[in-house]
């Protein structure tokens, strides 16, 4: 069973230049991505675009487009979809 979920968070952000006066105003670039949860741990939270099935001599599914996002950049997590199940 596979969760899908919408993980706002926050990452580093490049200014070319800035007025002094301005540097307080300066905030990280704000993310919202979506995807299916496939792992989460003490320090990162993982999700896929897409998750492709079991092969032949596979007996595993494959993910695509996977993002790992830190847990301290993380400010929410909503659960889209209680949960799906994977198709052999």
């Amino acid at each position: 069973m596979v969760k899908i979920v919408e993980v706002v968070w926050q990452d580093t952000r490049k200014i070319d230049h800035a007025w002094r006066s301005e540097i307080e105003d300066l905030k990280p670039a704000l993310y919202k991505s979506v995807g299916y949860l496939i792992d989460e741990s003490n320090t990162c939270l993982v999700i896929a675009q897409g998750i492709l099935p079991k092969m032949d001599k596979l007996d595993e599914e494959a993910y695509r487009n996977i993002l790992v996002i830190p847990k301290p950049a993380i400010l929410d997590i909503i659960e889209l979809k209680k949960e799906m199940e994977s198709r052999d």
